[in-house]
């Protein structure tokens, strides 16, 4: 199952393409989706122009956090204990209540993956591909 570009995404390989920022790509068929290969790396296609306009407009800020971590390498855990960190003082990690046997809590890491409260930044450059700088304190690539 091939991924699919929406209409930004297309134009952003094609603005590339025109600058030759593709022409090394090779294809490759993965496990689920196309793959492209940019700078020795294998990518689900999708990701791509989401790489490309990081690389191009990414402007970290001084009070930003990004994660960057091998796959594999307790990435959920450290996203989990950076989450806790920086959001100390909006949550409240050590109390939590039932109500009608439902947890009451704010906390989002009771109800969300970490992965959720910690965004990709190539995913969220995908979506954004105009500004891939989101305002959040902690960012995660891999």
């Amino acid at each position: 199952m091939a991924a699919s570009f929406d209409s930004d995404q297309k134009r952003y390989l094609q603005e590339a393409s025109k600058n030759g920022l593709c022409s090394r790509f090779h294809n490759r068929r993965g496990l689920t989706a196309s793959m492209k290969q940019y700078q020795g790396y294998w990518f689900d296609e999708f990701v791509v122009p989401g790489i490309l306009s990081v690389q191009e407009k990414f402007r970290g800020r001084s009070d930003q956090i990004v994660i960057t971590s091998f796959p594999k390498s307790g990435t959920t855990w450290l996203k989990a204990l950076l989450f806790c960190i920086t959001n100390r003082s909006s949550y409240d990690f050590t109390t939590s209540r039932r109500v009608n046997n439902v947890m009451d809590d704010n906390n989002p890491l009771l109800s969300c993956n970490p992965h959720v409260c910690v965004p990709f930044l190539e995913f969220y450059a995908c979506a954004h591909l105009d500004d891939p700088n989101p305002n959040v304190t902690l960012l995660n690539t891999h």
